[in-house]
Parts: C-alpha cells; sequence; structure tokens
C-alpha cells in the first residue's frame, strides 16, 4: 500500500516538473533523493507546486504597452501644433485631419487564446522616435492697408571746410590792453576804429578768498574766471567766499554772492541778485535789487531780502529815491523806503557777516616810485627808490595830485633812515597846512613799515586840530625833529580806506 502511494506521489511530481520544465528533465537526483528519505523513520510529503496562472505574463506585456503608449500621447500634446499666427479654419482642418502613427509603434495584442511567455530583455526598451513636425502652410494675411512709416530727418550737410570764412583780424580798439580772448565777444564794426565794445567796469585786479573762487556767465554756463581779466559792461559774476572787485572808477565791491554789472552814462552800476556786498566808494554808486535802488556816497553794506534789501552806512550816505540813511545807521529798504531804523556799527556787522571777518581795504593812493614824475625836494629817485634829507628844514619829500579824505584813511610807508632820532612824518594840505606825527628812535640802517590812522596826525604847533575829513593832502614828508640833516629812504607809499 505504501509503495502503491509512493508511485503515484512520484507520478504527480513527474507530471508537474513536466509543465513547468518541459518534458526533458533528468529526474535521477530527485528520485535518488527520494529513496533515500522513505528509508527514514519518518517519511516528508513534498507540497504541490504552485501553478502559474497563463493569465500572467499577457497581463504585465500589455501593462508596458499601455504605460507606452501614454508617454508617446503625453509627448504629442507638448508638441507645437499650430504656427504664429494659423487662422482658426486651418487649426480645425489639423484637429480633424488623423496623425501618422510611428511606424515602429507595435499595436495592443487582441484577445486570443494563450500566448507564450515572451522573455524580458536586459534593458528597458527604448521609446520609438517621433517624427519631425511638418511646416503647415502660413495663413493669408487679412486685408488691412499698412501705414507707411515716417521720413526720418534728413541730416542737414555739411559745408566744406573751404567755404568757411574767418573772422579777419582786427586791432585792438585804442585804449584796450586785454588779450582778444577775453574780450566779450563784439568786435569793432565801424572803418574808423570808433570802440563800440562794452566798457569796462572793473579792473583786473581781482582779489579772491578762494581759489578759482570767482566765475562768469557765458553763453549760459557759469566758467572760472580768468586770472587778469577785466569785466565789462553786461557781464554777470557770482563768487565762492567772497572777492573784491575794483572798479574802474576807483570804487572797492566785496561781494558775497551774484551780481551784474552795468553803466548808467558813465558811472558804472551794479545788480545784486544774491548775497551781499562791502561797498566803499567816494563818487555815487547805484545798487540795484529788483525794482529797488540804492545809491552808495561813502560805506556801506547791502543785503538782498524778498522783495527787500538790509541796508547798514558805516560812512557817508545811502539815498533811496527822496530819502536819506546817515552814517551809524541801518534800515530795510522796501517801495515805501526806509523802515525798521536802528543804529549799528561795523562790529555789529562783522558777528553778522563772515566776509567782513577781514576788514576790505580800498587803495586811494599808491606810490612805488618805479615811474615817478612829481615834485621832489631834498633827494632823487634811484633803483625804484627815494633816497635824499639833504635838506635840513624840509628833509625828503615828494608831491601827489590833492586827495580829499574823509577821515578813515590809514597811512602805509616803507621806511629807512640813518640815525636813530625822533623821526616826523608830515603831511602838507592844499591850504599850506601842516600835519604831524612823530615815530619815536626807529632803529637806523633796517627796513621799518610803519601804518598809522590819518586822525593821528595833528597840526603843527597846535597839537589838537587832526587831519580828517574835509581836508585834501597833496604832500608827504620825512625829517629829523630837531631840524638836523637825516638821510632816509621811501620805498613805497600808500593811503587806503578801511571801515
Amino acid at each position: 500500500m505504501n509503495q502503491d502511494r509512493e508511485n503515484l506521489n512520484e507520478r504527480y511530481l513527474d507530471a508537474a516538473l513536466r509543465d513547468a520544465l518541459g518534458p526533458q528533465v533528468d529526474l535521477t537526483q530527485r528520485v535518488l533523493r527520494a529513496a533515500g528519505e522513505g528509508s527514514s523513520r519518518r517519511h516528508r510529503v513534498m507540497p504541490l507546486p504552485r501553478r502559474t496562472p497563463a493569465w500572467q505574463p499577457l497581463a504585465a506585456a500589455a501593462a508596458v504597452l499601455i504605460v507606452a503608449g501614454l508617454g508617446v500621447f503625453a509627448l504629442v500634446q507638448f508638441l507645437p501644433q499650430d504656427a504664429p499666427g494659423q487662422s482658426m479654419a486651418t487649426k480645425g482642418a489639423n484637429e480633424a485631419a488623423p496623425r501618422p502613427q510611428p511606424a515602429n509603434q507595435q499595436p495592443a495584442p487582441e484577445s486570443g487564446p494563450e500566448q507564450p511567455t515572451p522573455t524580458q530583455p536586459d534593458h528597458e526598451p527604448e521609446e520609438p522616435a517621433l517624427p519631425d513636425p511638418q511646416p503647415e502652410p502660413a495663413p493669408k494675411a487679412p486685408d488691412t492697408v499698412e501705414v507707411p512709416a515716417p521720413d526720418e530727418p534728413k541730416p542737414e550737410p555739411k559745408l566744406p571746410e573751404a567755404e568757411v570764412k574767418e573772422e579777419p583780424h582786427r586791432p585792438y580798439p585804442e585804449g584796450w590792453t586785454d588779450p582778444p580772448e577775453s574780450w566779450p565777444g563784439r568786435l569793432p564794426a565801424k572803418p574808423d576804429g570808433t570802440d563800440v565794445q562794452p566798457r569796462a567796469v572793473v579792473s583786473p585786479d581781482i582779489k579772491p578768498s578762494r581759489k578759482d573762487g570767482v566765475r562768469i556767465a557765458e553763453n549760459g554756463k557759469w566758467k572760472v574766471l580768468p586770472a587778469g581779466r577785466s569785466l565789462y559792461e553786461g557781464d554777470r559774476v557770482k563768487v565762492s567766499g567772497w572777492a573784491d572787485f575794483t572798479l574802474t572808477g576807483g570804487a572797492l565791491v566785496r561781494l558775497d554772492g551774484e551780481m551784474a554789472l552795468t553803466l548808467e552814462g558813465k558811472a558804472a552800476a551794479l545788480q545784486l541778485f544774491d548775497g551781499a556786498m562791502f561797498v566803499d566808494c567816494t563818487a555815487p554808486l547805484a545798487v540795484h535789487c529788483d525794482n529797488l535802488v540804492a545809491t552808495v556816497s561813502g560805506q556801506a553794506v547791502l543785503e538782498r531780502r524778498v522783495r527787500s534789501m538790509d541796508v547798514a552806512v558805516l560812512l557817508g550816505t545811502v539815498g533811496a529815491g527822496q530819502a536819506t540813511l546817515s552814517a551809524g545807521r541801518m534800515a530795510r529798504l522796501e517801495s515805501e523806503g526806509f523802515t525798521r531804523e536802528k543804529a549799528v556799527s561795523f562790529a555789529d556787522l562783522q558777528r553778522e557777516h563772515r566776509f567782513l571777518k577781514d576788514a576790505p581795504e580800498r587803495k586811494t593812493l599808491r606810490e612805488d616810485f618805479t615811474s615817478y614824475k612829481g615834485e621832489i625836494w631834498g633827494g632823487e629817485v634811484k633803483d625804484g627808490v627815494l633816497k635824499g634829507g639833504h635838506d635840513k628844514v624840509r628833509g625828503l619829500a615828494f608831491h601827489f595830485e590833492p586827495l580829499a579824505l574823509r577821515g578813515n584813511e590809514v597811512v602805509r610807508v616803507r621806511y629807512k633812515v640813518s640815525r636813530r632820532v625822533e623821526v616826523v612824518f608830515q603831511f602838507g594840505t592844499t591850504g599850506d597846512g601842516n600835519f604831524r606825527h612823530v615815530v619815536m628812535n626807529p632803529e637806523p640802517g633796517k627796513w621799518h613799515e610803519a601804518e598809522i590812522p590819518i586822525r593821528e596826525f595833528s597840526a603843527q604847533g597846535d597839537g589838537k586840530t587832526r587831519l580828517g575829513a574835509g581836508l585834501s593832502v597833496r604832500r608827504f614828508q620825512v625829517h629829523d625833529n630837531d631840524g638836523a640833516e637825516l638821510e632816509s629812504e621811501i620805498a613805497w607809499f600808500e593811503i587806503i580806506s578801511r571801515p
């Protein structure tokens, strides 16, 4: 009975192996192992092998084909379908037309009898290449009227260099010394050489507080004023810091701001556009500020305000229409005249205006003895120095054009004496009066520079009457206080005006 059972098991095992592995299977080893195990005490029964359903390989192949088809469909959807500008009619026709299938794409298998399981390759199959998209015909342009582009402006033809004519060279107008590049731009036009240039208003001796601090308006731009250039009627300047301008009439203007120069008849006039200015003049000088005009005769500080101008008088007077502001007074000039009048001093103005920290100086007389042609007593000019003192009574003296004093002047002189004595500096007036000042025992044989206010000169033999406003001087002398012969030298001499 046991043998029949073992035979039945072997036949069942052989049939299962033939179904899984094919008919040609060597069962020798398996039979021998089974026989050996049968001799054991307890026989083990092998479990039946698990049969694989025949439909599973087909399902796997179908799944691979479905995934590949989905990938091809997605790729086709991302490819551009319509050309730019394609019309709606063309687009619909293209959508209706069937799309070509790739040549190497395999169709999905139809349902039928079971097929043998295909052998799986070592690597994944490459996706089938898609055909290049064929260019579609361009759509027909709509019937529209094209607007032509505007014509570009044609460049103006350049004249040949041979046709450019240069201005003929013309000589300097009479009395002019500035180089042609410093002229305002207009040349004498009359055949007789009559000067039609604007007249100079400011001499070239301009002293700015900063390097390149003075700028001039030329062709709508501000340019640095060249050194040594005069300013003419119509010029407009502005400064950084401050600058001293000497007008051709001798007036001094210290500017902290912007101004223009003009002439009213033969007299200079100024237009204050911004900031403030100090004016020191002997002849009347008009200063305009919008529709306001202040005429300075003396020393004054003027500052521009909104529709008004502050005026401070230090010496002389300032007039505005029928109103007059005297020295030591300050007021605001408006269209109705002077208002808010009060007392003022130069120290007050120095605290208010930084550009007045150093007192402005106007030279009223200067003699360097380089080309002196006036009258000399007791000496001569040699090598640019006045030397002498042979006249025991009058010592060494020289004459100059009469100069009217205002009382605020200061005398400066560079001198040298041969002996240690009391040296007398003396002025002679147009009325033959003598006013003197004594310098005590200067060191002999050495150059000295003396600075003496004009009011420290007193009348000879009086000692109480002072030299000052209302008098005119015309001579300067150096001599010994005891009337002895004194050899002396004078290198330069000047009278300046200060606030």
